[in-house]
């Protein structure tokens, strides 16, 4: 039995974030292989009985058994309260499921610090943990949330058996508390690396340019550059956006304009994505750049779509760890004048950088594909 703690937010309720629901749901399909019995501590819910009464759900394919936090007072209050009580939620989840042979952490939020600080010291599980985001990474005004993620960070310390990070300066950061650390920015699965052998960018007969955008429909991820572009492109090119998002009526009523080359799918599941994913010549990943010292931040789809064999064009990404697999993307700035001339010049670019594009796909699929998981938790004796 595996204990996976984590705030989860479903895609379907249209809330939280697409990469993080997806990433999750992609480990837990790995720890999947490693034990059926997989259960998830959903730590963005809160049910009177949710320590007793499980819920049955599937994740990503997996079929998991959800508990969740307590309700003591109310909403907020109820937050506060379990990261004080998180001690006692561990002995009283261990009580009604036994325990579990690991422990793996979802990021260094408060709660899920102390949790396995006491699944540590109270019953010796091994603890996984997993950093997707430092604590100040994001500018959040005076709220004091990431000085309690940090100081309960702290407190995890030396109970940490194997760790993981979204990028290098990250890892350089766990390393300095927890020793070796590997990295971890997504999960490539075999759907992805199928797509790049079906069909090669720039091959189709009809020799329209497919360009596609998947992700959060927001200004930090850079979606409005990408509805810009749709009036910006010239003839013979599409423009396929799946996500949700705030704006995600804008896409919808710019594709309904006569003519537009964007077709937006809104959320879709994830088959069909993979399906508009194959039939694109070019991905894009216009978020707000981020440079090597982003403290813990990585673009999730950033992998994938290396991973696609498509031609990427990014802005900034932090590449410490990572200079052989984005040794085939075209890195820009973010401006609409920038990516509408990047698109432009995509075929080009693609017939000067394949042999980069196609090893750095391979690479991507070797480091961090279907097994990855399991096998760096085999080599620390964890499973």
């Amino acid at each position: 039995m595996i204990v996976f703690v984590a705030s989860y937010i479903p895609v379907a309720k249209g809330k939280g974030s697409l990469g993080a629901a997806r990433k999750i749901e992609l480990i837990i399909n790995q720890l999947s292989k490693v034990d059926s019995d997989i259960i998830l501590l959903n730590t963005a819910d809160f049910r009177r009985d949710g320590l007793v009464r499980p819920v049955a759900r599937e994740l990503g394919g997996i079929g998991v058994r959800e508990f969740c936090l307590p309700v003591f007072l109310g909403g907020a209050i109820s937050k506060v309260a379990s990261i004080f009580m998180a001690g006692r939620i561990a002995r009283s989840l261990f009580d009604e499921i036994g325990i579990p042979r690991l422990v793996w952490l979802y990021n260094g939020y408060a709660f899920e610090s102390l949790f396995g600080r006491a699944a540590k010291k109270h019953f010796e599980c091994p603890i996984v943990f997993e950093f997707e985001d430092w604590h100040f990474a994001r500018n959040r005004g005076l709220s004091p949330k990431p000085f309690l993620d940090w100081l309960a960070w702290k407190c995890l310390g030396h109970h940490v058996d194997i760790s993981f990070a979204v990028n290098g300066n990250l890892a350089r950061r766990l390393g300095e508390k927890y020793g070796p650390t590997h990295l971890l920015p997504g999960i490539v699965t075999r759907s992805v690396d199928r797509v790049r052998g079906d069909v090669a960018p720039f091959s189709r007969e009809d020799d329209v340019i497919r360009v596609g955008y998947f992700g959060q429909l927001n200004t930090e991820k850079g979606a409005h550059i990408v509805l810009e572009l749709a009036s910006r492109l010239p003839n013979g090119y599409e423009l396929h956006v799946t996500g949700i998002g705030p704006l995600a009526s804008n896409f919808r009523d710019a594709s309904a304009t006569e003519g537009s080359p964007l077709r937006f799918h809104g959320a879709v599941a994830v088959d069909r994505l993979y399906e508009i994913v194959e039939e694109c010549d070019v991905i894009l990943n216009p978020h707000f750049p981020l440079e090597d010292d982003a403290g813990g931040l990585f673009p999730f789809k950033v992998i994938e779509a290396v991973s696609s064999g498509k031609v990427l064009i990014s802005t900034s990404v932090p590449k410490t760890g990572f200079e052989s697999i984005l040794g085939g993307v075209k890195f820009i700035e973010q401006d609409i004048d920038s990516f509408v001339r990047a698109v432009v010049e995509a075929r080009q670019f693609y017939q000067s950088s394949r042999g980069r594009i196609e090893s750095a796909a391979e690479e991507a699929y070797l480091r961090f594909g279907d097994g990855c998981v399991s096998r760096l938790l085999a080599d620390a004796k964890l499973i």
